[in-house]
């Protein structure tokens, strides 16, 4: 068994039922891919879930732990087969977008349904694991002097997808 540890930010008017009831997944629509599919979202660190909070004008974060099988957890940051397989799928669908219907955009990427794929049509997973990159906000404005980011390095936020909210445990609210 794996334990992570995850933070949620969400609206204040939203955490009693939370709390009492657990958290409510979110579900993929045609019109909107999340990142990592289906699921309950959760940052890998408190920091950047209170980034995501005032973002969206949401005050709240709850941290809870998060208990996965091995075999459960699809790690798409340590575990090369995993991206493997997500790059695998990710190819196969693309050469066939056309049967899946895809809608494709600069919000809307393939992440999400392929991971839904994945989980639906190859095998059952309970937390999936990605890292996303993000530029440095300070040196983000040299990128317009010279036409390209003048840095390679960039943090990376790490994320978890929680597919089956049997996996979450001991919800608390953060107390700043």
């Amino acid at each position: 068994m794996i334990r992570l540890e995850g933070f949620h930010g969400t609206r204040p008017d939203r955490v009693g039922s939370i709390l009492s009831e657990g958290f409510k997944p979110s579900v993929c629509t045609k019109e909107k891919q999340h990142w990592l599919g289906d699921g309950v979202y959760f940052f890998e660190k408190e920091a950047d879930a209170a980034n995501w909070v005032r973002t969206y004008n949401r005050s709240v974060i709850l941290c809870s732990v998060i208990n996965v099988e091995e075999d459960k957890l699809f790690d798409l940051i340590d575990d090369y087969s995993h991206y493997g397989i997500f790059e695998t799928v990710a190819a196969r669908i693309m050469k066939e977008k056309g049967k899946h219907n895809l809608s494709i955009d600069r919000d809307n990427k393939i992440d999400g349904y392929v991971i839904n794929f994945i989980c639906n049509k190859v095998c059952r997973l309970d937390v999936i694991k990605a890292g996303f990159p993000f530029q440095s906000s300070i040196l983000k404005e040299y990128k317009n002097d010279y036409g390209f980011p003048v840095s390679r390095l960039q943090k990376i936020q790490v994320q978890y997808c929680v597919r089956n909210s049997d996996c979450i445990a001991d919800i608390k609210e953060k107390v700043s």
